[in-house]
């Protein structure tokens, strides 16, 4: 999945939008989301910078599964948050 510039007129939707989107890729078969750039603000939330070799390796991966982002039922909030905040 490819992720592009994200902006709100209201503080933290974006962090909330992402949060979803990344849930939302995992409940339904992603395993890589490329934001094109690596920012302070992607960093703090968990996005991590690799190397062009690593991505392309990552690529033909995730290329070699199926994934569908309607197929997963769509989650409410609490159930969000409870799958990324759960440690056990």
């Amino acid at each position: 999945f490819f992720g592009e510039s994200m902006f709100s007129r209201v503080p933290d939707a974006s962090k909330v939008a992402l949060t979803y989107t990344v849930d939302r890729l995992r409940q339904s078969g992603f395993s890589l989301f490329d934001t094109q750039y690596l920012t302070p603000h992607l960093a703090s939330l968990g996005g991590v910078e690799i190397p062009r070799l690593e991505y392309r390796r990552r690529l033909a991966e995730a290329l070699s599964h199926t994934a569908d982002f309607t197929a997963a039922p769509v989650p409410d909030a609490q159930s969000v948050l409870q799958r990324i905040t759960q440690t056990s």
